[in-house]
């Protein structure tokens, strides 16, 4: 990340929610901790978590976006399939026609 980007950051955040302030002495910590960061990766997340919480975020939810936060054991999910693949079949659905896409607590599937 660069210094600049940082500032951008901070000038969004100070926009957006009323209680955030920075100062010098928190503008170089900040960019300490998030130098390290990819071109665009801290503005992207911070974007993201502007669009989604009424509180001005961490150098944590900065650092981590809602995707990688979201990351699903394999294991977890080859046995969620499983079991949904199983209800689906004993509702007497074509096992074909079966398809997964968690959505929530939902399961969407193709129609035959």
């Amino acid at each position: 990340m660069k210094k600049s980007e940082l500032i951008q950051i901070l000038t969004i955040l100070r926009n957006t929610y009323n209680n955030f302030t920075f100062d010098d002495f928190k503008e170089n910590l900040w960019f300490d901790l998030l130098k390290d960061l990819p071109d665009g990766t801290g503005l992207a997340n911070v974007r993201e978590h502007v669009m989604s919480n009424k509180y001005p975020p961490t150098i944590a939810d900065i650092r981590t976006s809602k995707e990688e936060e979201i990351e699903e054991d394999p294991e977890i999910r080859a046995r969620n399939i499983e079991i949904a693949h199983s209800a689906w079949v004993r509702a007497g659905n074509d096992p074909e026609a079966f398809v997964y896409e968690p959505d929530g607590d939902s399961i969407k599937r193709l129609r035959t």
